[in-house]
């Protein structure tokens, strides 16, 4: 239950209304719409001592959507792609949860609380190596962070370094020339819709901090290794240097959706490090070092 008269309340439900939450994109087959399900239907906190999350629909057209890939998951039916005409804006909220077992000498922990809204736009993935919907930009550039799914497995008829070079460079492209836009309106003293803040550093780069999931970690046990950005490098070629050079905030974070061949014969999915990526966004957001390091590596 949220206790609405706590501080971290109040504040959470402050900045779920000021701004667009964590906004997770992807290109095409990278997991996305499979991660959300299991976030929601089967996410565990395997350290009893330790804050949970909860990832549950914010409407009845979220928990819908929700509801019916994890049935066809169950039943063994593919996960549909979206035919939709126009981007449908699904929408989700992540609740801190106190520890399932406070330690000996824990301080009382604080209680239940919404920590941040979780966006999602239900597009055909191509959508995000074409035109980019002027309503999925706006929502980006306002957003705390940014959770980038990508399937290090995927190798497309392209190559992987040609087909990520055209990915990133749509959207990244676009987002950089939204917030010009808008600071350019700005300072003419014109109100523009394209994004209530300002989100680039002095030499153009996008200051929202990105974490890029790779995902089935199950698949590829490389993942694990510390050195992940160099092994993001290996993966994707050069087109990787282009998030050095759009973005100063981002971590490389492997996770499994599903956690491996039992979940896929049937079995229920068991996530692997699957709340990394969000708990890492909001603790970049949380203490406002948005553009204050460049690239880590995992630990």
């Amino acid at each position: 239950m949220v206790d609405r008269a706590t501080p971290d309340a109040a504040g959470s439900a402050n900045r779920e209304s000021t701004d667009s939450g964590i906004v997770l994109w992807g290109p095409p087959g990278s997991g996305k719409s499979t991660y959300l399900a299991t976030l929601v239907y089967y996410n565990e906190c395997l350290d009893e001592q330790a804050r949970r999350w909860c990832v549950l629909p914010a409407d009845g057209v979220t928990a819908e959507w929700v509801s019916d890939r994890v049935q066809r998951w169950r039943d063994g039916a593919p996960s549909p792609k979206s035919l939709h005409a126009e981007p449908q804006a699904l929408s989700f909220r992540l609740y801190s949860l106190p520890p399932a077992r406070a330690g000996l000498f824990a301080r009382r922990p604080a209680a239940a609380h919404v920590e941040a809204a979780l966006r999602f736009w239900d597009v055909p993935g191509e959508s995000y190596t074409g035109e980019i919907p002027d309503a999925i930009v706006r929502q980006m550039v306002d957003a705390r962070g940014l959770l980038l799914v990508l399937d290090p497995g995927f190798d497309p008829p392209e190559g992987r370094e040609r087909y990520y070079e055209r990915f990133f460079l749509r959207t990244l492209g676009k987002l950089t020339f939204a917030m010009q836009r808008a600071r350019a309106a700005a300072h003419a003293g014109a109100a523009d819709g394209a994004a209530s803040r300002d989100v680039l550093a002095g030499d153009n780069r996008l200051t929202i901090p990105v974490a890029i999931c790779l995902s089935h970690l199950d698949e590829h046990p490389a993942l694990r290794e510390g050195d992940r950005v160099r092994l993001l490098r290996e993966l994707f070629g050069d087109s990787a240097q282009l998030l050095e050079k759009w973005l100063t905030t981002w971590e490389v974070l492997p996770m499994s959706a599903t956690g491996g061949p039992a979940a896929r014969a049937g079995a229920d999915p068991a996530p692997e490090l699957a709340a990394h990526p969000i708990a890492w966004l909001l603790d970049q957001s949380r203490h406002g070092v948005s553009g204050a390091r460049g690239a880590q590596a995992a630990p």
